[in-house]
């Protein structure tokens, strides 16, 4: 199986690398040297743009690896989040008080308004935090959904 995927990838990065000699030889030969070279720029920023988005989007909801751990934080008026995926355990501090918890631990996530409601078991208890923006309210919905079926 490995080797059908190097393969496969070494078919692509020369069917890619052909490709922008084809592209380069038609723009040089009708609009000049540095328009074949503007058009390869080009050409390669419109190939990573995808990549480049889908790693931003991976590292905002699964988090950064640090110190062994991989840590998803939020911040916001009254208070902070900090989840720790790879040891599924989260630190919850609001006004309300401070709460440690394991990702089996989160019953439901509520959006209520611009705020999430997270109720955590043993002993039942609603922690209610705020975001500052709508992006962040949906992104931290996702988060917590995730940490709650333990793939986070």
């Amino acid at each position: 199986m490995p080797i059908i995927v190097v393969l496969l990838l070494i078919g692509i990065l020369a069917g890619l690398m052909q490709g922008g000699v084809q592209l380069f030889n038609r723009v040089n030969a009708s609009a000049g040297v540095m328009a074949a070279i503007l058009s390869l720029l080009v050409a390669v920023a419109i190939l990573l743009t995808p990549f480049i988005l889908w790693r931003r989007h991976h590292l905002a909801i699964h988090g950064k690896k640090q110190h062994g751990q991989r840590i998803v934080e939020l911040a916001f008026a009254d208070g902070s989040l900090r989840l720790d995926a790879l040891q599924k355990r989260g630190h919850i501090q609001t006004g309300q008080g401070s709460r440690a918890f394991i990702f089996a631990d989160i019953d439901t996530i509520e959006v209520q308004g611009r705020g999430l409601t997270l109720l955590l078991r043993n002993p039942v208890q609603p922690w209610h935090i705020r975001p500052t923006n709508a992006a962040d309210l949906r992104r931290w919905h996702k988060i917590l959904r995730l940490a709650a079926s333990q793939d986070l």
